[in-house]
């Protein structure tokens, strides 16, 4: 610890000592306060100390704050200034190259020096400053295609698969990189993979182990329920068996902060009527789930259409923003949120009256005949699309389809029977055996 800097005011001691921390891994980071950060970044023996500056940027990464205020506008305000005014005090830094890298978006950025560097090449230089740093294997892993391979400093040419293998080695008691590597696997379609140490693991194993050394790992729960099909069941290191349900549910509840996907998941996996008891004592129907869905992400579409799904177009719903609203609400969300999907127009022609009009959130007024049209354009092959149409046509009338073509009653009877006929030749394709 730099005694020379004198603490602040309004800056805890535990937070002190966290700003001159050198480990690489501070999960307390969190504790900080955004008015402790401006507090330390007005001080002008800040700008002296590599730790302080690396720690201050590694705080606002973990509290996802952009940029900050500090003393002058002279002085750096994002992330990416901190981490590159830190570095020009210690080019050595390789957690703060690290950093700096994690914290760029794409692209490249410009150091101190003058120098130029991408994501990529950060990553590789933070090895280069530290081979035995687990975290550079993973990261620069992660930027490279699925097929790619990296060129470090010494000249050793590394395939992405080879990375996470050389992470898992220097970390062997770490979860994450099992999981980094069981992610890749999947992705590549690859069942089973030999460690550095020769041990033999499948996909299942690597999340099972990643569970085993970090029992509180949510995403490698999660990731493992995506393997398990119907009621099948797995059985951890420590003897304990669950299946889709148990994983997903405590992914749920350990993920900070919340992810709309993977309660989403936990909704799919629930029985239509189904309650789950959380571990707080809590009971959530799966109508509750997909609630829970939208209050974390409002845009999420398919928690719209999963909530109205087998639902009275009667019924209404309390959203935990207090808001109550009907089906008619949800479902023209739904549509504002996915206007591309056929499914959602259909359900929302289904609740208006015969011939009836809509109002859309945009503004937009569309009657049912409009809105089968709509579908038809987007799904030319949903028959019911051009069923429903014919009895809004009285006899004799007819009505322009999206390709141009005029078309009577007669006309979308014969195109509704060519749909389905599409539909069953998919149908016997998809189903053919060698």
């Amino acid at each position: 610890m730099n005694l020379d800097i004198i603490k602040p005011d309004g800056v805890s001691d535990q937070s002190w000592n966290l700003l001159h921390s050198s480990k690489y891994e501070i999960p307390e980071m969190k504790t900080l306060t955004r008015h402790e950060l401006e507090t330390v970044l007005r001080m002008e023996e800040t700008w002296s100390s590599s730790t302080i500056l690396m720690n201050v940027g590694r705080a606002m990464q973990a509290l996802k704050i952009d940029s900050i205020t500090t003393r002058d506008i002279n002085r750096p305000t994002k992330v990416s200034d901190i981490y590159i005014k830190a570095l020009e005090l210690d080019p050595t830094n390789f957690c703060c190259v690290n950093n700096l890298a994690v914290s760029l978006t794409g692209g490249s950025i410009v150091l101190a020096d003058g120098a130029t560097m991408s994501r990529r090449e950060l990553f590789a230089k933070s090895i280069e400053l530290n081979p035995e740093f687990s975290a550079g294997f993973s990261n620069l892993a992660a930027v490279l295609p699925s097929d790619g391979t990296a060129t470090l400093a010494d000249g050793t040419v590394m395939s992405k698969q080879q990375l996470h293998l050389k992470s898992i080695s220097l970390v062997p008691k770490h979860g994450g990189p099992y999981v980094n590597l069981a992610r890749y696997l999947q992705q590549r379609s690859i069942k089973s993979v030999t460690l550095l140490d020769g041990t033999t693991m499948t996909i299942k194993d690597l999340y099972i182990k990643a569970i085993d050394l970090e029992p509180k790992l949510y995403v490698a729960y999660s990731l493992l329920a995506s393997l398990l099909r119907g009621k099948e069941t797995i059985t951890l290191l420590n003897g304990t068996k669950m299946d889709r349900l148990n994983l997903i549910q405590f992914a749920v509840e350990h993920e900070v902060p919340p992810k709309a996907t993977t309660w989403m998941k936990l909704g799919k996996c629930m029985l239509p009527g189904a309650c789950i008891t959380l571990s707080d004592g809590r009971i959530l129907s799966r109508r509750d789930i997909f609630i829970k869905v939208i209050d974390i992400d409002p845009t999420f579409h398919r928690a719209y259409a999963a909530l109205v799904e087998h639902t009275s177009p009667n019924s209404k719903f309390t959203l935990l923003n207090g808001t109550t609203v009907s089906v008619q609400d949800l479902v023209l969300k739904l549509v504002s949120l996915a206007p591309t999907d056929d499914d959602a127009w259909l359900r929302l022609s289904s609740l208006l009256p015969w011939n009836g009009f809509v109002t859309l959130l945009s503004g937009e007024v569309m009657s049912q005949q409009e809105i089968f049209l709509k579908v038809i354009e987007l799904n030319p092959d949903s028959w019911i699309a051009y069923e429903e149409l014919i009895p809004l046509l009285s006899p004799g009338s007819s009505v322009t389809l999206p390709n141009g073509k005029v078309a009577g009653r007669q006309d979308l009877f014969l195109g509704s029977l060519d749909a389905l006929q599409r539909l069953d030749s998919e149908g016997d394709k998809i189903h053919i055996s060698d």
